[in-house]
Order: structure tokens, then sequence, then C-alpha cells
């Protein structure tokens, strides 16, 4: 029974049921893809972890059972991205196509886009915060927009350049933000697909941006070394930092007030409080590279996954390392919170998924969500 719902994992010899007693020592539930894992996910509710692989496989965890609710082999190339719907009915998953997925029946519910000549693959995708639409970055150079009930195509963006670009939606007003790897940011109206402000000042590729909790502000790093933070309504330039030995490959805002992380190719990773470039806090502690950082949902606490093949947890405040989380074997290029900061997900490239609960682990942990 469970090899028809799992036929994959039967295949590799990893479908195993085991009945154990839950200790505070086994807080960390462990799963695997045959390769790499490339896109990692949360659902709003934090009912389900969605994670794609180089293996062309998207698995879909139910994180309070801690089992597999279904997986889909068939995605035909490298999952580039996953992203739930905000009723978190749905599930988009990119590859070679753009695949909306029923979370709960498992059901293949639209492939998109429906043209039968299409060479491209899908590069980004997510879905505007009403549900409305439904928006993928493919490399064909183009955005296209489509209704989210109907999967009518409602705009097709062409976009000046080869590089793979990847998308903001404000929450106040839908409006898109566009960023790629070809030094400018654009921010354009979703209804009418004009541009309503444009950033030029990178001197090479950005390859992170993201919006402040008020969406008042957008911050954005690049291969120049730099992370600079733009006023959204107008595109001023109201902060550059500078000190960086490679490339930003991650900047995050805090869900709450104003502090921004930003993470390079280096083992540190750099707090920025206020916008302002003297008052910083770096957390050190992983020995190689980091390759991504999270804040927790109340802003308090931030995740790191490092080359070093570990997960660290820090205060926000003074940049202690809480806990360093060593399920790991291979260098972890995703970590993410729950909405409710139960849970601590992280996916390497040996293709494990980790899916911790921080209460079982942490003794402070329960006390600080109300427990």
């Amino acid at each position: 029974m469970l090899g028809n719902l799992f036929p994959k994992l039967l295949n590799n010899g990893k479908l195993l049921v085991e009945c154990c007693i839950v200790r505070r020592d086994l807080a960390t539930t462990n799963h695997s893809h045959d390769s790499r894992v490339t896109t990692l996910s949360i659902s709003p509710d934090a009912n389900w972890l969605a994670t794609g692989s180089d293996d062309h496989t998207l698995i879909l965890w139910d994180n309070r059972n801690q089992l597999v609710l279904w997986e889909k082999p068939n995605h035909q190339a490298v999952i580039s991205c996953s992203v739930f719907s905000p009723d978190c009915e749905r599930l988009a998953s990119g590859a070679k196509y753009l695949f909306v997925w029923d979370i709960k029946q498992g059901i293949l519910l639209k492939t998109l886009p429906e043209e039968t000549e299409f060479s491209g693959r899908v590069t980004s995708c997510l879905w505007s915060p009403d549900g409305t639409r439904l928006l993928a970055g493919l490399d064909d150079r183009t955005i296209r927009i489509w209704d989210a009930h109907s999967y009518q195509q409602l705009h097709s963006l062409p976009i000046q350049t080869s590089s793979l670009p990847f998308l903001l939606i404000s929450r106040a007003d839908n409006a898109l933000t566009l960023c790629g790897r070809y030094r400018t940011c654009q921010i354009f109206d979703l209804e009418t697909m004009s541009v309503r402000v444009e950033m030029r000042e990178h001197r090479s590729w950005v390859t992170s941006a993201a919006l402040d909790a008020q969406e008042e502000y957008l911050a954005t790093g690049s291969d120049d070394k730099t992370v600079r933070v733009w006023r959204v309504d107008t595109g001023e330039q109201v902060e550059r930092f500078l000190d960086y030995g490679g490339p930003v490959r991650k900047v995050a805002f805090s869900p709450r007030g104003r502090q921004l992380l930003s993470v390079a190719d280096e083992p540190t990773v750099t707090l920025w409080n206020s916008f302002n470039e003297d008052d910083r806090l770096v957390l050190r502690g992983h020995s190689e590279d980091v390759h991504t950082a999270c804040f927790s949902p109340d802003g308090k606490y931030v995740a790191t996954g490092s080359k070093d093949t570990t997960v660290r947890l820090w205060s926000a405040v003074d940049g202690q390392c809480l806990m360093p989380f060593t399920d790991h074997r291979a260098a972890v290029r995703h970590v993410a919170f729950s909405s409710d900061g139960e849970l601590l997900c992280s996916g390497a490239d040996d293709g494990s998924v980790c899916v911790r609960r921080l209460g079982d682990i942490l003794p402070f942990w329960k006390d600080r969500l109300g427990a």
C-alpha cells in the first residue's frame, strides 16, 4: 500500500516505517532526496513543507504528523521554485513548466504555459498576496501572469536580458518588483504592467532583493559586493553598505523593525540596524561560507546555513550563537522558520531535509511561544 503511494522511495530502497518514542534528543525529523535540494518552502499555516531537488522530484511533507504526504518525480527538469497559495489549498512548482497542485489530494490541476512548442523553463514563481494571480519568470525572457482561478494568461512581459529574474510583490498595492541579474530592479504596476520606478546604481548583477514589513524600502544585494536600500515610492537610494569581501548572495529584512541581514561569500552574516552602516552586528561561528539566512517570525532570532554543513541559531539582539545543528552531511543552502516559529527546516546538497521542533530541543523556546 505504501509502495503504491511512494514508488520512488520504494524503488530506491528508502521507504522505511518506524515506530519510536520521540525524545528531546530526537526532535529532528530527517528525510531525503536523491540529489541537491534546490527549493524549500513552508505553507503560511505551517502545516506543509514542500521541497524540490536536482532529482526532478517534488515532495510534500505533513509537518504535524511528520510524514510524506506525496511525491511527484516527473518534473522533467531541476525544480527551481515552489510556493504555496495564500489559502494553503494549492502549491505551484517550477521546472520545465509551472505545475499547479491540489495539496491535500496531490492532483495536478494545471500545467503552464499551455503552448505546445514552449522550449524554456521556469526560474521563479509566486502568488499575488490576494491569491488572484499566479506569476512566473521564464528563461525565454518573459514574465508570465495568469488568473489564478481560470489560469487564463493575463500578461506576458518581455525582459531585455537572458538572465534569470526573480520576483517580489507588494501586499499593499500589488506592485510587482522585478529584479534580475542585469544591474537593475524595476517596480511595475501589476494591472497595467507599466514601470513605476527603476533602480540602476549597482555596478554588477543583482542577486537578491527584499521588501521591509511596511513595504516602504527595498534592499538589494549584488555581485558588486554592496547592499543598497531604496525608497519604493521614488527609487531613491537611501543607504549603501560596502563592507564585503565577496559578492552578496542574500538580503532579508526582519519582520518587525528595520533590521536588515546580508549574506556574502564569507563565513559571517551581518545584521544592519536602522540602515546605519556604523550600527551593525556580525554573526561569527561558521568555519566556511554561509549560503543562506533568515529571521524568525518575531525577528528576535536568525537561522543560518553554511558550506560547513551546519545550521546555526543566533540571537538577533547580541549575536550570540544559541545552538549549532549538525544533522546534515553536506552544504546547507536552505533554511526557513514556520510562521508560528515552532519549526526550523533546512535542506542540503546531499538531498537531506531536516525538520526541527525547536520547543523539543531548546528549553526556552516553548516559554517564548507562550506554551
